[in-house]
């Protein structure tokens, strides 16, 4: 397997212990938007890197409740 993305690193798109495939695709989507969002961004501005690292943050933040939210056992 290459080298996993910096989306994939953030979300921990290799840990699923259920095996749900809607948790995979929960970290698939959210590891894309991460991914996308670290490419666009001018990382020379320190403004611009804050800004992207806030955005970073709220998207991992997402996908652990929206996992939190399908995976959740009473």
């Amino acid at each position: 397997m290459s080298e996993l993305t910096l989306g994939e690193k953030a979300v921990g798109l290799e840990f699923n212990p259920s095996g749900s495939a809607e948790v995979k695709e929960i970290k698939e989507k959210c590891a894309d938007l991460i991914n996308m969002v670290d490419r666009a961004c001018d990382l020379t501005n320190p403004v611009n890197r804050k800004i992207r690292d806030c955005a970073i943050e709220n998207i991992i933040t997402g996908q652990m409740w929206a996992v939190k939210a399908i995976t959740w056992k009473n």
